[in-house]
């Protein structure tokens, strides 16, 4: 990084190089997947703008030779309304089986240099992961 994009990342006394995801992967093909894990307790309403953050960093600030233009982000907690978690970020849908809200397609900030990425939304509960995750295995036993 420059000097001048590390300044602007530590501007106004805030470290946002300090704020990491839980998990983030890079497959190929320019993409990235950021998974956020969030305790059975908290507020995940208040964390909805967090993995769209991550992404705009990694948009902006990646080197050329690795641009990140799609992302895939994943917000999973168990504690909280769809209802609620709508009004933090209204480009949520509910989705239509299952409980979580999802967006298609979010616009990542490519800053001053770059166009703008994309990015597919999830907002999961842990419970609904479980519930997903035995349907697929009924569909395959069922199979079998």
């Amino acid at each position: 990084m420059t000097t001048e994009e590390l300044e602007e990342l530590k501007a106004f006394n805030r470290d946002r190089l300090g704020n990491r995801p839980d998990i983030l992967l890079f497959p190929k093909e320019h993409k990235c997947i950021i998974i956020e894990l969030k305790s059975i307790d908290a507020d995940v309403s208040k964390f909805v703008s967090q993995v769209s953050g991550y992404a705009g960093l990694i948009r902006q600030y990646s080197k050329e030779k690795f641009e990140i233009t799609t992302f895939y982000s994943y917000l999973i907690g168990e504690s909280f309304t769809l209802n609620e978690v709508k009004r933090a970020n209204p480009f949520l849908q509910k989705a239509y089986y299952f409980d979580y809200l999802f967006c298609p397609s979010y616009p990542v900030d490519g800053g001053d240099n770059r166009r703008n990425g994309e990015m597919y939304v999830e907002v999961i509960k842990y419970s609904t992961l479980l519930e997903r995750a035995k349907s697929r295995n009924k569909i395959f036993t069922d199979k079998i």
